[in-house]
């Protein structure tokens, strides 16, 4: 069946595989999928993010050519933290206080999202900020 799907492989064959209901026809589309593909398929990869299972949403949070080019793809990013599963959101913390040039894009969106996170995120946060001296962070008391 793999072979077969590889052989007649497409844009619309993979919309398809990737608004399945199976994950591992999500996970099957979203490995051909290069760092461009989730640029350009942002609509479609917030919308998997959004409807699947944990293990796809991870997956895709730990691959994601982060900061997004686009502001609007980062800010929608960033908006879908608060419907994650605990280990999602312990993915997309990671990959966004880890590396300069993602937190400083992604962090200061965060301040919006600043009630979904516990006590330790805003540890984590709270670090990062200083870490990579980004002004305007304030935790909640």
């Amino acid at each position: 069946m793999a072979a077969f799907t590889q052989s007649i492989y497409s844009e619309p064959i993979a919309r398809q595989l990737l608004l399945s209901d199976n994950y591992e026809t999500q996970l099957f589309a979203l490995r051909k999928w290069s760092g461009a593909d989730y640029e350009s398929h942002s609509d479609l990869l917030f919308q998997v993010i959004r409807q699947s299972v944990p293990l796809i949403k991870a997956y895709t949070i730990s691959k994601a050519p982060l900061p997004f080019g686009n502001f609007e793809n980062n800010r929608q990013f960033v908006a879908l933290f608060p419907i994650l599963d605990d280990y999602s959101k312990s993915i997309f913390l990671n990959r966004i206080t880890s590396e300069e040039k993602p937190a400083k894009v992604l962090l200061p969106l965060l301040k919006n999202e600043i009630n979904d996170f516990n006590e330790k995120q805003l540890e984590q946060i709270s670090a990062a900020f200083q870490k990579f001296e980004i002004n305007d962070f304030n935790e909640k008391k």
